[in-house]
């Protein structure tokens, strides 16, 4: 069938059509809701509130807090809250707004049908929460989104006037500075956005310089903090887990069979054999349980909630392996573009590992803006798609109401 047929235009318009409902009923549900920043929600806005008693940035920069993450989050945030608090819901339109955008960006960073592949972000339950409550992770998703999209522009036409190049390798840096001072491990991607940016060697030199220059802020930042970590969270580093890398593997695995499982079935040989070794592997290095779901699983009560665990974690382990498989098979016969957005994936997947103390799937969420686009042009619209759609973002909004019904 063409993709211009009356068909598949019906098909794409459904699709998209579940994709804006879904974002919608976010909304809608999270600027209904009154409770008190709870959660991870607490550290961060207390972090950003410490602001108004700091007396200075570098006093703000090292007092000691709960919060990991960069500076950006606590800067944005405390030009909302006020030295007596924003009251609930609004302090959690902000991340509704750069949901949206990163969306429209990653749409319009893509090619044929992009704009409704990009929309396939609300088939993924992690997504929800991310966006449904003031966390720190969609800021920088919408920051690497922009990254992605300026260096697709780089790299579209070489041939541009360089006053034109210029503005996108100045968006390309800011972008990935902003990224990085919301979450540091956004660190780790540099390499792929320059593999995107890059068409000849010296835009391999420019994109270089332009990242540095992007990142200056954040070094003084670093310089400060005598690392990568604000004082006192020495804790969230430390030696690299093998296992925690394997469940980001697993848990981006577990989205792109959700937006093309056409892909995953292109290569199910491999799939199947790669994600049998991840078993074993997973076994023979003792990893810590993986956890999945739990919010919503506790709802079995406790003689099945355990056994649903282990039966999704085995599946979630394969899966990841099975993942790892088919981005080395795809990175073997693509082209340049494409191997920037695997590579890009595979970083941050990889980036879970150096988060030693524990792992949470909302991490994962920052791999979004390399692998939509990447599988952009082999996911279908039609019934099933649609399906899996609906299907993902019942879960997201279950797992988002597990967050704000469950006590503490």
């Amino acid at each position: 069938m063409s993709d211009h047929s009356p068909g598949v235009r019906g098909s794409t318009r459904f699709y998209g059509g579940i994709g804006v409902a879904a974002l919608v009923a976010l909304a809608v549900y999270t600027l209904t809701r009154t409770r008190a920043p709870f959660y991870d929600e607490v550290y961060h806005l207390a972090h950003a509130a410490d602001w108004f008693s700091a007396g200075s940035l570098r006093a703000w920069l090292t007092k000691a807090s709960a919060s990991a993450v960069g500076p950006f989050y606590g800067l944005f945030y405390q030009r909302f809250i006020g030295a007596h608090g924003w009251p609930v819901p609004w302090i959690r339109g902000p991340n509704l707004f750069f949901l949206a955008y990163t969306i429209a960006v990653l749409g319009a960073a893509g090619r044929r049908y992009s704009g409704v592949a990009a929309l396939g972000v609300m088939a993924v339950p992690m997504t929800w929460v991310i966006a449904g409550m003031a966390l720190t992770e969609m800021p920088a998703a919408a920051m690497l989104a922009t990254a992605v999209y300026a260096a697709g522009e780089l790299a579209r036409d070489g041939e541009r006037e360089w006053r034109w190049r210029a503005v996108w390798w100045a968006v390309l840096g800011v972008a990935f500075g902003i990224a990085v001072a919301v979450r540091q491990s956004v660190l780790i991607v540099a390499p792929a956005l320059l593999l995107l940016a890059a068409k000849r060697r010296v835009d391999w030199m420019a994109g270089a310089a332009v990242l540095v220059a992007g990142l200056a802020p954040m070094l003084v930042v670093f310089w400060i903090w005598r690392g990568l970590l604000p004082p006192g969270q020495e804790h969230v580093g430390g030696a690299f887990s093998i296992a925690h890398a394997l469940f980001g593997f697993a848990y981006v695995g577990l989205a792109a069979l959700l937006l093309a499982p056409e892909w995953w079935w292109s290569g199910r040989k491999l799939a199947l054999g790669a994600g049998a070794v991840a078993i074993v592997f997973n076994a023979l290095i003792a990893s810590p349980p993986l956890t999945m779901l739990s919010s919503v699983l506790r709802a079995l009560g406790p003689t099945l909630a355990p056994v649903a665990e282990r039966m999704l974690a085995a599946a979630t382990i394969a899966t990841g392996g099975a993942f790892i498989g088919l981005l080395v098979r795809e990175a073997r016969r693509c082209d340049t573009r494409a191997r920037g957005l695997i590579l890009g994936t595979a970083l941050v997947c990889l980036s879970c590992g150096a988060i030693a103390h524990q792992f949470s799937s909302r991490y994962v969420t920052l791999a979004l803006p390399f692998c939509v686009p990447l599988l952009a042009p082999r996911m279908t619209f039609g019934p099933w798609a649609a399906a899996r759609l609906a299907g993902g973002a019942v879960v997201g909004f279950a797992v988002l109401r597990s967050y704000y019904n469950f006590p503490g």
